[in-house]
């Protein structure tokens, strides 16, 4: 974890034996581990959330892009839809405006 050889381990536990004794050290080792222990689920708690965070933000990108093509999608079918219905109301102005069949005369009945 700390990249110590056995050499500097039993150097670093000797100094603490003399500083500590005997009757110490085990406590004071137990509540180093229990130290770095918190400190190692506290800096993974972290990038836990980090990571959360950028799945949400891609996540949340990628919702957005359907929902601009869905958008899109509307847009167009909304003014297919008004070209069509103008095409229909074009058609049904033209069949109203034309002009009624000559009507006939009483002479060419007649003959």
């Amino acid at each position: 974890m700390f990249n110590m050889s056995f050499i500097e381990m039993f150097v670093v536990f000797t100094i603490a034996l003399v500083v500590l004794g005997p009757d110490r050290l085990p406590v004071a080792a137990r509540e180093l581990g229990k130290n770095i222990g918190k400190v190692k689920r506290f800096f993974n708690n972290m990038q836990r959330q980090i990571d959360q965070e950028i799945r949400l933000e891609e996540l949340n990108r990628k919702v957005m892009a359907q929902l601009d093509e869905t958008q899109k999608f509307i847009d167009e079918q909304k003014a297919k839809i008004a070209e069509t219905e103008a095409i229909e109301h074009e058609a049904e102005t033209v069949v109203l405006e034309k002009p009624d069949p000559q009507p006939k005369n009483n002479d060419q009945v007649n003959s």
